[in-house]
C-alpha cells in the first residue's frame, strides 16, 4: 500500500472539462488513504497572465508553507 503524500496538479483553459485528471484522482484517492490531492489551474486567453501567475504563487505557497507541505519531499 502506498501512503506518500500525492500531488496531481492540473493546467487546463477556462471552462474546458477537466476529465483526465478528475479521474485520474478519483481512481486513486482509496489507494492513497486521503494522501492525494488535486490542484486545478484555469488559464483564460482574455485575461492578463497576471492572473495565472497569482493562481501559479498561491498553490506554491500551499506546498511550501500551507495545507500541502506534507506534499513535498526533501532532497
Amino acid at each position: 500500500m502506498i501512503t506518500t503524500p500525492l500531488a496531481i496538479i492540473s493546467i487546463h483553459l477556462q471552462g474546458m472539462t477537466n476529465s483526465p485528471s478528475i479521474l485520474t484522482y478519483h481512481h486513486l484517492a482509496p489507494y492513497l488513504h486521503g494522501n492525494l490531492v488535486l490542484v486545478n489551474l484555469t488559464f483564460n486567453f482574455d485575461k492578463p497572465r497576471s492572473y495565472f501567475n497569482s493562481q501559479m504563487e498561491n498553490m506554491l505557497q500551499e506546498f511550501e508553507h500551507g495545507d500541502f507541505k506534507e506534499y513535498v519531499t526533501s532532497t
